[in-house]
């Protein structure tokens, strides 16, 4: 786009924005002058229904307060209409302004009437006798308007009572009603006292003149004895105050209008002399790539001669770019500078071209997500700064691979053109694979440690189940309660303390999830107190109120159990070990203690022991990778550096303190997740009635085949037995019809569940299905997932799992 259609098209800018000054002042004025509308019409009604308030005092005055009661109670039973003449007609409509008057008995029959100058159209009673009784029995205001021949009829009407006060409570002995015409001389009254043009409108017109915008309109609806409109009382008023604002609105246009033409000018000619004209020359120079032409600009402004200088500085520049970029291209790492808004790609080095595989074409311009496959892992708050910030990603390559790359990415300078930010990334997938196996040998080396305390605390299980089956063996008799609940109690210790040691020596990272803090302490406690030696007093300690934490269990086993056994070498000769844990908060007072912790709350996990304690020498060293005190065959010093990266990796910090002879006291800080509850998964007891419904059980195991025969038939099932997946399939296609579930082992030889499964998935794809195995990996679990099976029955397993399961099954 050339200068000179920038120029216009600025200026077409500036007209635009001139013009919607101009607007805006008339909607403000609009606005100004809407208000001042508003407020007053607002006064002017409130004005108007107390002038109609005052001016209906003489005909309410007339039938409320009239000197001659006792006389018209004796009126009503013996008419006179003489006296009627004289005290109704002549006095009272006269002195109280009334056109018209009526007398009626209680029963509601009219016995007397009289209008004033012979208006003969008002004297039949504009009401029908049922209104007239509404009116009695206060169902109906005595106060109305009614249509006449004559004009709009105002009635006001009054109980006639004597004088005497007892008779307030009494049956009225009679109606006065009193009228008067809204006529034009009303009208006209009505005119004079509000300085308004005051007139009648059927109830259809238009509430307000929208045409005139200086006009304030009053409507107010004059009803029935029914409260149904039949006339509008319009009042029309032009107050001054809206002409004179109408009037300056236009001078201030006709101003600013003027003003604005006039500057356009001044600024169209001063653009053109000292922008335009300067620019030309800037132009011709670096058109010819010389600086000869600059010399025109020594007469124009100090800015533009200074920039004249700098242009001719840039031709110097250019070969020190050239060697900038060319190390730019050295460097190993991918490099990718993106626009910060747009988060597309302006440039790359070389390395990220061949570390992607793409033409450098086919990258510039190109959207940062077409690279990115998934969310970016954040790192923790004590990390670097916000303008620094280090992450990991999957990055596709150009052939489909994909890569795990750790970036660096930070915003460059101010740019001229748009804000920037340069990404560094260098493939970690190798280094990523190495780190998992050094994890999962330092999980194996926890394990190793711990083999002696398991090897003891499994033949301490395993004694009563064999002194039970040898009791049982010599005496035949029915065994004791007690001695039934010691071996379930082994039993069931045993097979929970497999289950954790098979967990974490897999080292599964499983998903974040929350988890409770005083169950956490109570896992790693059962370990503790099972495999470490009786020599070592355990105490297990947590807040009541303590908060839970969002993490992965298994990596939080693997910290605490690694400072466990760290505690148990440090007490050779025994001691107290110590797990505590309760709720902290982080704020600018304590924050710098705990590594750059970001403010907020937080579980604070302490585990302390009475051992040898660190040297103070050595306390700045325990957490490098492979550093240790121990032999060789005891430790590869790679606990407590593992434990302090996946503290790092959930947002935590770590601190240790200890003193020689007096113990350690590693002081975990993790962020408190109050957004989640966790729960405990503790076993509920259950019920469940077969009700005779068939299942088919797998099982290459005979003992477990019996067990379960017998268990499904006490719970009134129907039980079809197969000891490998062949003549469970046979037997499936022999009673298809009548098989209500299928429980199946997975590791069996011949075909394996898995296999059993996917062939009566092609028969009964909705047929309930368990499996029942002692262990199930990533894979497994990922492979019974897509068979969509009813439930997994981990072995070994009670009377209360079976039916648990069988009842989600079953129902």
């Amino acid at each position: 786009m050339s200068l000179q259609l920038r120029f216009v098209l600025l200026i077409t800018s500036v007209m635009t924005v001139l013009i919607a000054g101009l607007w805006l002042q008339q909607v403000w004025d609009d606005r100004e002058a809407a208000m001042l509308r508003q407020g007053m019409t607002r006064e002017r009604a409130e004005m108007l229904d107390k002038l109609l308030d005052v001016t209906g005092q003489p005909l309410q005055v007339l039938v409320t307060d009239y000197s001659l009661w006792d006389d018209m109670v004796n009126f009503v039973s013996h008419p006179d209409p003489e006296w009627a003449r004289i005290n109704i007609a002549e006095t009272g409509m006269t002195t109280h302004h009334a056109d018209a008057a009526w007398v009626f008995r209680p029963d509601l029959v009219e016995v007397y009437g009289a209008v004033a100058n012979d208006q003969q159209a008002l004297r039949p009673f504009p009401l029908p006798r049922s209104a007239l009784a509404k009116i009695a029995t206060g169902l109906a205001e005595p106060h109305f308007f009614a249509a006449t021949p004559a004009g709009l009829l105002e009635i006001r009407g009054a109980p006639i009572r004597p004088t005497d006060v007892h008779a307030v409570v009494k049956a009225p002995y009679g109606w006065l009603f009193v009228g008067r015409l809204w006529n034009d001389a009303y009208l006209q009254k009505l005119s004079l006292l509000t300085d308004s043009a005051v007139c009648l409108a059927p109830t259809g017109a238009p509430a307000n003149d929208e045409s005139n915008k200086l006009a304030v309109t009053i409507t107010k609806p004059l009803t029935d004895w029914q409260g149904r409109p039949v006339l509008n009382l319009r009042v029309l008023h032009t107050p001054l105050a809206l002409a004179r604002l109408q009037a300056d609105s236009r001078m201030d246009l006709g101003i600013s209008t003027a003003f604005g033409l006039v500057a356009l000018v001044a600024f169209v000619l001063a653009t053109r002399f000292w922008v335009i004209r300067p620019l030309a020359v800037l132009e011709s120079s670096l058109e010819q790539n010389s600086p000869a032409p600059l010399s025109g600009l020594r007469s124009s402004s100090k800015e533009f001669n200074r920039l004249g200088r700098l242009v001719e500085k840039s031709f110097q520049h250019e070969l020190v770019l050239q060697q900038v970029f060319a190390a730019f291209n050295a460097i190993q790492d991918a490099v990718l500078i993106i626009e910060t808004d747009t988060r597309r790609i302006t440039h790359v080095n070389d390395g990220a071209l061949k570390l992607l595989g793409y033409r450098r074409d086919e990258l510039t311009g190109r959207p940062l997500a077409d690279l990115e496959t998934e969310p970016a892992v954040s790192t923790p708050p004590f990390a670097p700064p916000p303008q620094l910030r280090q992450q990991t990603r999957w990055y596709r390559c150009r052939d489909g691979r994909l890569l795990e790359v750790e970036i660096r990415e930070q915003t460059l300078p101010a740019s001229a053109v748009a804000p920037l930010r340069v990404i560094v990334a260098r493939d970690v997938t190798e280094m990523k694979r190495q780190e998992q196996q050094r994890l999962q040998a330092q999980r194996l080396e926890s394990l190793g440690n711990l083999a002696g305390g398991v090897a003891h605390d499994m033949n301490n299980m395993l004694t009563p189940i064999t002194m039970f089956l040898e009791e049982l063996q010599q005496t035949g008799s029915r065994p004791s309660p007690e001695l039934l609940a010691s071996v379930r109690s082994s039993v069931k210790r045993g097979a929970g303390m497999l289950r954790q040691l098979l967990t974490f020596g897999r080292g599964i990272a499983g998903e974040r999830q929350p988890l409770a803090v005083p169950r956490l302490l109570d896992e790693i406690g059962r370990i503790v107190t099972s495999t470490f030696p009786k020599s070592i007093q355990f105490e297990s300690r947590a807040a009541s109120n303590l908060r839970s934490i969002l993490g992965d269990p298994t990596q939080l086993h693997q910290v605490l159990l690694n400072l466990c056994v760290n505690a148990r070498d440090a007490m050779p000769q025994g001691g107290r070990l110590t797990l505590s844990a309760e709720n902290l908060l982080v704020d600018h007072f304590n924050q710098s203690v705990w590594d750059a912790a970001a403010p907020g709350n937080y579980v604070l996990i302490e585990v302390a022991d009475t051992g040898t304690g660190i040297p103070p020498e050595l306390l700045g060293r325990i957490f490098d990778p492979f550093f240790t005190t121990k032999s060789a065959d005891q430790g590869t010093g790679l606990g407590l550096s593992t434990s302090l990266g996946i503290i790092r990796s959930h947002g935590g910090s770590i601190r240790v303190e200890s003193e020689p002879g007096h113990g350690a006291r590693f002081r975990i800080l993790l962020p408190a997740d109050d957004k989640s509850v966790a729960t405990d998964s503790a076993d509920k007891p259950a019920e469940f009635a077969g009700r005779g419904r068939t299942v088919l059980v797998v099982e290459d195991e005979a003992n477990i085949r019996v067990v379960l025969d017998k268990t499904l038939r006490r719970l009134a099932l129907s039980v079809l037995l197969a000891e490998n997946g062949e003549s469970a399939l046979a037997l499936f296609q022999r009673h298809r019809t009548d098989i209500s579930l299928v429980i199946s082992d997975l590791h069996m030889p011949g075909m394996d569940g898995l296999a059993l499964v996917g062939a009566i998935r092609g028969e009964a794809p909705d047929l309930p299905i368990l499996v029942m195995s002692g262990r199930v990996d990533d894979h497994t679990r990922d492979a019974i997932n897509a068979l969509r099976i009813s439930g997994i029955v981990d072995k070994p397993f009670g009377f209360a799992q079976i039916v648990q399961a069988l009842r989600q099954a079953l129902g």
